[in-house]
């Protein structure tokens, strides 16, 4: 290998490895504050759990529809 396919090739590796460990310290700081909010979430009280029941509703009547006049055949 020449030497400046050896440059070149450190370069490309110098290059992926700085953005894979910045993306690695973003994810690190999204996991900080992800266990923070966890936290703060387990600390508060919790809140008085669903019963499940529901309150009885009363459905209304359907209204009286009008008298349909009777079909005249045609003659």
């Amino acid at each position: 290998m020449e030497n400046a396919e050896v440059n070149a090739l450190l370069q490309v590796y110098q290059q992926k490895v700085t953005n894979l460990q910045s993306q690695n310290i973003q994810l690190e700081s999204q996991i900080l504050v992800l266990r923070s909010q966890i936290q703060l979430m387990q600390q508060q009280p919790k809140p008085p759990a669903d019963a499940g029941e529901f309150e009885s509703a009363s459905v209304p009547e359907p209204a009286p529809k009008a008298a349909t006049p009777p079909r005249r055949t045609k003659k």
